[in-house]
């Protein structure tokens, strides 16, 4: 258990308030979801008609940001958040989320693990920022593992248990593999995506606009975010609270490394069963806690915090 949310003095709300910003909406979830496909479909549209490689250069950037947000869509459905519906929650989580970004559902397993234990030794996710702070070379490292698709491909390989985990935190959580059907879903939706650029595009589009923005700078977004919502800045990293922080990304940041209010990180594990819609307001109620300022760190943005906190020299005994 994450001993934070055990702290007696912890920031939180009361339960009338934690009842009323736990209303999950049908309407904003879906009309989120519409906008986020609608700027996919305007990029390739638009690269589509005039074909050349600025166009397909912004595409590869802007799909990559929807990309993200898409996989926000898909957190929100691992919380049950996206629908009051148990079922098209998990639906529009495989189908509309998760396999056309290269996850499943399984991922909840995952993700709860990662809320119950997080910093811990049965967190899943501390392969992601155990090892900052650190030096320029291994951040470089890291980057360029991510930004040529290696990171994103062994991933894969692991969901599908085609590949074990090396990482023994992986391992103590042990998280089964994705089941055969999620892994033939996902192998479908591709198709698909794959067709519909043949049908409306240009088939070679799907490998640029689709799956290389992927398995490369949308992985690379996505273990930045992590990594910046995670690493421990504290001296002693095994304390509550050591890696909760809000962050107060800019308006590039947010499209593209904290979709959907996710910059609002220390807020969602405090309270999780809160959307993404309220959780500016959670955050408001939040940091009016007398405790709030003792244990949040507020940090003004996400690369803010890769320059000051990430990269510099190591660190040693960051790890529980």
């Amino acid at each position: 258990m994450d001993p934070a949310l055990s702290a007696t003095d912890r920031p939180k709300l009361n339960s009338s308030d934690i009842r009323h910003l736990s209303r999950r909406s049908n309407l904003r979830s879906f009309a989120t979801a519409l906008i986020i496909y609608g700027g996919i479909i305007g990029v390739v549209a638009v690269a589509t008609v005039w074909t050349n490689i600025w166009t397909l250069l912004l595409g590869f950037f802007l799909i990559a940001g929807f990309q993200h947000n898409i996989s926000m869509l898909q957190h929100e459905a691992i919380h049950s958040l996206f629908s009051t519906n148990k079922r098209w929650n998990d639906f529009a989580g495989n189908w509309l989320f998760g396999y056309p970004i290269g996850f499943t559902m399984h991922y909840r397993e995952i993700h709860f693990a990662h809320h119950s234990h997080l910093g811990g030794e049965d967190d899943p996710d501390m392969v992601n920022y155990k090892s900052y702070p650190n030096t320029a070379s291994f951040f470089l490292t890291v980057f360029l593992r991510n930004i040529t698709g290696v990171s994103a491909i062994k991933q894969s390989l692991e969901m599908a248990g085609i590949i074990k985990s090396e990482d023994p935190h992986t391992t103590a959580a042990n998280i089964k593999p994705a089941s055969r059907w999620h892994i033939l879903g996902l192998v479908f939706t591709q198709i698909v995506i794959l067709g519909l650029f043949f049908a409306f595009s240009h088939w070679w589009m799907y490998f640029v606009l689709w799956l290389l923005p992927l398995l490369t700078l949308t992985k690379t977004l996505t273990n930045i975010r992590n990594a910046v919502e995670h690493t421990a800045i504290v001296e002693n990293a095994c304390i509550p609270f050591a890696r909760y922080r809000t962050i107060r990304a800019p308006i590039a940041e947010k499209f593209f490394l904290s979709p959907l209010n996710f910059n609002y990180h220390a807020e969602h594990h405090l309270h999780p069963s809160i959307p993404f819609f309220n959780l500016p307001k959670a955050h408001q109620l939040l940091s009016s806690h007398p405790s709030y300022r003792k244990y949040i760190h507020l940090i003004p943005g996400y690369m803010y915090f890769v320059r000051n906190f990430m990269v510099q020299k190591k660190v040693e005994g960051m790890e529980c």
